[in-house]
């Protein structure tokens, strides 16, 4: 069997604040659709400029950049308990200095047994020129 991951793709502007909130879910046999559950566990992004192996950022739960938690009503909050979303964070300090235009990058979960899955790739394009 072989299983394969979403892709998403999106766009930077450098030196731009940019937040995410990721959602996983999947869906059972009988058709009903069940929210993953991100309880317990960390994150990492890494990211890549395409066609190379030169990383140009790391975002992980460790970093405060990679957050589990719950949206509701439009309002995020951090939580390790009933986590079904995951924030996201490009501070502007970070964005000002991707300079490569096209970026890879993949998403994995690391379960406490430390037990990596890849939750989602992609690519994000860089837009902005000249210095900010």
């Amino acid at each position: 069997m072989n299983c394969s991951y979403p892709i998403y793709d999106f766009c930077l502007w450098r030196g731009e604040d940019k937040e995410l909130f990721l959602s996983f879910s999947y869906t059972e046999q009988d058709g009903t659709t069940t929210s993953m559950k991100l309880d317990n566990c960390r994150f990492e992004m890494l990211l890549t400029v395409q066609n190379s192996q030169k990383v140009v950022d790391s975002l992980t739960s460790e970093s405060g950049r990679l957050v589990p938690g719950i949206l509701e009503d439009g309002v995020f909050s951090a939580s390790d308990i009933n986590a079904t979303v995951l924030q996201v964070l490009f501070p502007h300090e970070t964005t000002a200095q991707l300079w490569a235009v096209n970026i890879v990058y993949e998403l994995f979960k690391i379960d406490p047994a430390d037990k990596r899955e890849m939750l989602l790739a992609g690519t994000i394009d860089v837009h902005g020129g000249g210095y900010v």
